[in-house]
Formats: structure tokens, sequence, C-alpha cells
């Protein structure tokens, strides 16, 4: 015969279910809970899509143009290819020959670097710029100057776009030049090649002028190092 189960063991008596199930569901902060996680992710999304298109669109611009008012020369800033705190990296970028200056410089990649915290509260930017691995050509003119330093220091106070703008250094990195100079004739000599471990280049004011500090090290292919250290004026030649 089988033996019936007591009821110890046997599934919750009627009365007791009737308790359970009339007791309220405790279910209303599920949903406040699911309701507030998605009203957050909203928000991180939408900011995010803003600040983006404020990089890309706004700010990316800006830079572009600030650094070809500053140069005095037209710049092609490459892609926008990557974004980190404080720093955006752009892809192939070229400072092109013009009509009236030979010399010019293709990068492999530009990374500009600059203070989150000054651009949100206070709308300035100081512009660190990086030229990684760029392709120098410079010649000498014919008045025996080989840099022709026309930097616009007076546009670095204009605010562009509700933004205040000012180029501090421009340096490069791992960078090969070709130098040509010119003959007492004033023809062009064969190039003359270096390669470049570090060329930097400080935008200061002292004494109430703009002045430019730079260091330059490296090594002439046929042999030789580079060592240089000076100061010049915008607008004047070295």
């Amino acid at each position: 015969m089988t033996k019936t189960p007591n009821s110890d063991n046997e599934a919750i008596n009627a009365s007791d279910r009737q308790e359970l199930e009339s007791s309220p569901k405790p279910r209303w902060w599920r949903r406040i809970l699911v309701g507030t996680t998605l009203l957050s992710l909203a928000g991180i999304g939408g900011g995010l899509a803003y600040g983006w298109f404020f990089i890309e669109n706004k700010l990316t611009p800006l830079i572009d143009k600030e650094l070809s008012d500053y140069l005095n020369r037209p710049l092609k800033m490459g892609e926008l290819e990557g974004i980190s705190w404080g720093k955006l990296s752009f892809g192939t970028s070229e400072l092109p020959a013009t009509p009236t200056d030979p010399d010019r410089l293709v990068a492999k990649e530009v990374d500009v670097s600059f203070s989150l915290t000054e651009l949100i509260f206070k709308r300035h930017l100081d512009l660190d710029v990086l030229l990684v691995k760029p392709k120098v050509y410079i010649e000498q003119d014919r008045r025996k100057a080989w840099v022709s330093l026309k930097l616009d220091s007076s546009s670095k106070k204009k605010k562009k776009e509700f933004i205040e703008v000012d180029v501090k250094t421009i340096q490069l990195k791992n960078a090969n030049l070709e130098l040509v100079a010119r003959s007492p004739t004033k023809t062009l000599n064969p190039p003359v090649q270096a390669k470049l471990d570090r060329v930097v280049a400080n935008f200061l004011k002292q004494n109430n002028k703009d002045v430019v500090a730079f260091q330059v090290d490296g090594k002439l292919v046929n042999g030789g190092n580079i060592q240089v250290n000076g100061e010049g004026f915008p607008k004047t030649d070295l």
C-alpha cells in the first residue's frame, strides 16, 4: 500500500497560498530602477553624441584654421583618427609649398594636445602640436635666408567662435629633413639630408614681445651631429 506524505511535506496549504497571493508584489522599485537607467543611458548617449559633433564640426575646423592663420600658410589637416582626454590625433597632414615659398612638410600623424579644463571653464585653448615622422624640405632663398618666419602672433588674441586660441609649442618627432643651399651664384646645390630626433619650438612672451625659442637635435645622413638652440622673432628670417 502506498504511503501518503504528511502535511509538512505537501504543498503550501490553501490559507497560506491565499495570503501570499493577496500580498502586494514589490515590483514598483524595479520599474523606477529600469526607468532611471534608461534615462541615464539616454543622457550619456546624448552627451557623447553632442561631444563628438562639437569636436568634429567645431573644434577640429577651429584648430585647423588657427594653425593656418598662425603660420600664415595653407594647412591641410588629415582626417580625425583618434580622440583621448585632451588630445586629438589626425592622419597624414601637409603644409604645402606656395608660389613664393618652396618649403614644405608632410607629417604621417599630427597630435594636438590641450587642457579640457580650460576649454570647458575658460573657453581657452593652449595648443601643443606634435608632428610625427614628418618629411621636411627647406630651400635657402636668394637672400640666403633659410626660413622666413611670418607667424601671425596678433591672431592669437582674437576670439574665434567664442573660444580663444594660443599656439604654445610645435614639435617634430623623427623627422626626415632635406636642406637645399644656394651657391655664390645663387643656383641650388645638391640637397643635404638629415634625420632629426627632436625639434621643439616654444612660443613665448618676453618683455611684451613674441619670441620663438627653438631646439634641434639630430644627425646628418652622411655623418655628423646637429644640435641647435636659439631664439627668433615672428616675421623675421633665419
